[in-house]
């Protein structure tokens, strides 16, 4: 896992991103957090339960388009 990860503030602020559910959007946070360095990540089920998301909430970032799922 990489030591520095950031967040755009151009993402972050649009109006699709503001659409989400607030835990939707802490979710794409603490996935970004956990990313290696090429952006993938194979423990998303212990960040789901990190910040109690569901595969709902996962599925909502994949529709919007800020996450690819392999």
């Amino acid at each position: 896992m990489a030591e520095r990860r950031m967040a755009s503030s151009v993402i972050m602020q649009t109006d699709q991103m503001l659409s989400l559910k607030p835990k939707t959007i802490l979710l794409y946070l603490y996935l970004i957090y956990h990313a290696d360095d090429d952006g993938l990540l194979g423990n998303t089920r212990m960040v789901l339960s990190l910040v109690k998301a569901t595969k709902n909430h996962l599925e909502e970032l994949a529709n919007a388009g800020y996450i690819l799922k392999f």
